[in-house]
């Protein structure tokens, strides 16, 4: 993908893995729900397991995952995940959950722990779209 002019797959294989890294933060957050980590922590984000909660998350894994299209340190996708993580992070604490949620800015009706935990699972979702970006492009 390294500006091989070829748009549409560069776009397909952003897409594909952003939906990739969609799946194993959707796998993180099941995790850490499941072992109650997120109670443990004063953090009240719960989600109702099941194929649209599913789907949704992997469309919008998908349409982020498009960012990885731009050509910013693609020699080093571990920063590049990190990086890019922050904007799933941002649309999620400053859209997501005042307007949609209806949580408060930064969802902290949820636990002053909310943030972090938001951060941390796009950070995931970042790292693995890189990784796998990076092992498809091989």
């Amino acid at each position: 993908m390294a500006g091989s002019g070829n748009v549409p797959r560069e776009l397909s294989l952003a897409f594909a893995a952003g939906v990739v890294g969609a799946m194993v933060n959707a796998g993180a957050f099941w995790l850490c729900q499941r072992t109650d980590i997120l109670g443990l922590l004063h953090c009240k984000l719960s989600a109702p397991f099941g194929p649209p909660w599913f789907y949704q998350r992997v469309t919008w894994g998908g349409l982020f995952g498009l960012l990885f299209a731009l050509p910013l340190l693609r020699q080093a996708p571990f920063k590049r995940g990190l990086l890019l993580g922050l904007a799933p992070t941002a649309f999620a604490l400053f859209v997501v959950l005042p307007f949609f949620v209806h949580k408060h800015m930064l969802g902290l009706a949820l636990g002053y722990t909310t943030p972090l935990f938001v951060l941390a699972f796009n950070l995931i979702w970042g790292v693995a779209t890189a990784l796998w970006l990076s092992m498809a492009e091989q």
